[in-house]
């Protein structure tokens, strides 16, 4: 009996606490990790940019129900810097769509009006087992020069039947099933890219940078990637011969306490203007969602196309208005010293008492350090800002703070409640017992 009371009292504890936790988590992490599908524009929609005489054409697939948001921008930043090479997105249709961060693009083509590429580029989307993708890509596979897949990319080159027979790699979170699922492929775990013939691979997200460094190496020379490095001050990867990184209980729980019992969620609109940095505007509208208790969107003057430095066009999910609340608004890198922010920018941020934290001045190479920088200012420690880098792929980051978060105290309180709800609950059962005798 003693027992038995003993194991009520320690559900009683740990149910209320984990219960409240997930629910809350499940209707948090929705919000940020459903993709909707952009509200349409009234405008007419722009033709795709004009290709330069000589240039080679690399084209990336957009998925129809989101692309993954670093493995799209970095290509477009890099390959846009060596101004031999014009990058174009392709989907199955020509309308707005969405990508894992909040913020949509529009495809230069669709399928059936592409021109064919040099350069073919599969980054991690959302719909795998499209046919009619599936289909595109074992029809231009073997008319390009090069392929380069990024991150869950490797999927659809698997099952497109692409790398049977060589190595590859993934997103340390898709490897294992991969590896059980296309066991003809030799996948491969531990510098962020492999080249295996004509194809690259890539660990993805912020792997797909060097990737893609390594695939301008390939394409055009070793000098030409040396110097885009060094005009966007890319750091070289910090590869370290070390086990696949493993999605610990610790990580999911740190994530279900911001997530479920973060109260206070910081609201921040990340500014959308003409010649943003692709990698600038992909270092925050990818990594800030990741803490689950960060709530991000694009802004701009007005819900319009806007082109980005290397021309992808770009349409915000919100419009500047006296309606839309912000904590703080972030101005992504672009490359220069000073960017012409619109008048109704100045004024909304004014009038609205909005913080404003700018990285304008960082050099597109390292938005994402300064990206992860803020994660830890805002978390009040680097503990959060460790588990975005692990999933985005940046090794480390600094210590900053403590490791401990205050939020733990709330569930401890729910678990509490739920301990001294049930002491009651059996003391009144106690009394009525011995009163009955």
């Amino acid at each position: 009996m003693r027992f038995q009371r003993s194991a009520i009292y320690f559900l009683a504890f740990v149910l209320p606490p984990l219960s409240v936790g997930v629910t809350l988590a499940l209707m948090s992490m929705s919000e940020v990790m459903v993709h909707k599908e952009p509200a349409a524009l009234s405008a007419k929609l722009p033709a795709p940019l004009a290709r330069k005489n000589g240039n080679a054409l690399a084209e990336i697939l957009l998925g129809a129900n989101g692309t993954q948001l670093t493995e799209l921008m970095a290509p477009a930043e890099i390959l846009g810097e060596t101004g031999s090479i014009d990058l174009r997105t392709v989907a199955l249709e020509r309308k707005l769509l969405p990508t894992t961060g909040e913020i949509s693009i529009l495809p230069d083509y669709d399928y059936a009006n592409s021109p064919v590429a040099d350069i073919l580029i599969i980054p991690s989307i959302l719909e795998s087992e499209d046919s009619a993708t599936l289909n595109f890509i074992r029809e231009r596979a073997p008319k390009a020069k090069w392929i380069l897949t990024l991150g869950e990319g490797a999927r659809l080159a698997a099952k497109a039947k692409l790398v049977e027979g060589k190595k590859a790699t993934t997103h340390f979170m898709a490897f294992d099933d991969l590896k059980k699922t296309y066991p003809a492929t030799l996948w491969t775990w531990g510098p962020p890219f492999i080249t295996d013939g004509n194809i690259i691979s890539s660990q993805g997200i912020t792997a797909s940078i060097e990737a893609t460094l390594e695939l301008v190496a390939q394409f055009r020379s070793r000098e030409d990637a040396v110097k885009i490095r060094e005009k966007l001050k890319i750091s070289p990867f910090a590869f370290r011969e070390e086990p696949k990184p493993e999605l610990k209980i610790s990580d999911v729980l740190r994530l279900m306490m911001n997530a479920g019992y973060d109260w206070n969620k910081l609201t921040i609109g990340t500014l959308l203007y003409p010649g943003v940095s692709e990698l600038g505007i992909a270092s925050l509208l990818d990594s800030l969602p990741r803490t689950q208790n960060l709530r991000v969107f694009s802004i701009s003057d007005r819900r319009a196309f806007v082109y980005s430095a290397h021309g992808l066009a770009l349409v915000p999910t919100e419009a500047i208005s006296d309606s839309i609340h912000a904590d703080y608004v972030a101005v992504p890198s672009s490359g220069q010293s000073e960017i012409a922010e619109p008048k109704i920018f100045n004024a909304w941020v004014g009038t609205n008492g909005i913080h404003l934290k700018t990285f304008q001045t960082v050099a597109p190479g390292q938005a994402f350090a300064g990206a992860l920088g803020w994660i830890a200012e805002l978390e009040d420690n680097s503990s959060m800002a460790h588990l975005v880098g692990k999933f985005i792929g940046i090794p480390a980051t600094p210590e900053k703070g403590s490791a401990v978060s205050a939020l733990w105290l709330r569930p401890f309180l729910v678990g509490l409640l739920g301990l001294l709800l049930c002491y009651f609950i059996f003391r009144r059962k106690d009394a009525a017992k011995k009163h009955s005798i």
